[in-house]
């Protein structure tokens, strides 16, 4: 009898010291997941940050295209700064990340602020826009050339700007009088036939 008791004792403490070292494991491994996770995270946003400091760092100055009578939407980083002097507003914009371009506001003293666009409205003000940009805009004119293989067609400047600065076959996009974007891979720039109103953005 007192031997079957001393097994039985025996087998749980056994059992017990089983699971506690289970757990143990369990614990360790947790912790040192978390911490190299942690750890990783931390060096993924450290990494992030010193390529966007290389990415200004290196990066030229930025390329405006003026577009008269114009504003863009919205101030960068949703916070109003405004500059007396337009040299100093673009560059304050070059180094912020959501900066599209620069405006014009007569009914502040003729300030530059900066803004977050990348869209540009037509002005009721008369403001002024620089904007940094990847494609020069050319009024009454369109791109030469073929459409650019694939889908080519549409429905709103940005979406075509976007499609068109990843395919290696396309110079620009052309807006058509029926308001539809069609991307064109000739870089050169002809007149518009007569009553028709077609807009042209060319890679700079």
């Amino acid at each position: 009898v007192v031997s079957t008791q001393s097994t039985g004792s025996s087998g749980i403490n056994a059992e017990y010291g089983k699971q506690w070292y289970q757990r143990r494991v369990r614990g360790v491994l947790n912790y040192y997941t978390n911490y190299y996770y942690k750890s990783n995270l931390r060096m993924f946003k450290v990494v992030l940050i010193l390529a966007a400091l290389a990415a200004l760092a290196t990066a030229g100055p930025a390329n405006y295209c003026l577009e008269a009578d114009s504003y863009l939407l919205g101030y960068a980083g949703f916070k109003r700064r405004a500059f007396s002097d337009k040299q100093a507003a673009m560059d304050a914009c070059t180094g912020i990340m959501d900066c599209n371009g620069i405006t014009l506001e007569p009914a502040w003293g003729n300030q530059w602020t900066l803004r977050m666009g990348p869209e540009v409205k037509k002005s009721p003000r008369k403001e002024t826009s620089y904007t940094i940009c990847k494609f020069c805009r050319f009024k009454n004119a369109s791109l030469s050339g073929p459409l650019s293989a694939g889908k080519n067609n549409y429905t709103t400047l940005e979406k075509a700007k976007h499609q068109c600065l990843y395919r290696k076959d396309c110079q620009g996009v052309t807006e058509s009088d029926f308001r539809e974007f069609t991307l064109r891979s000739g870089s050169e720039i002809k007149e518009s036939v007569k009553r028709r109103q077609e807009t042209s953005w060319k890679l700079c």
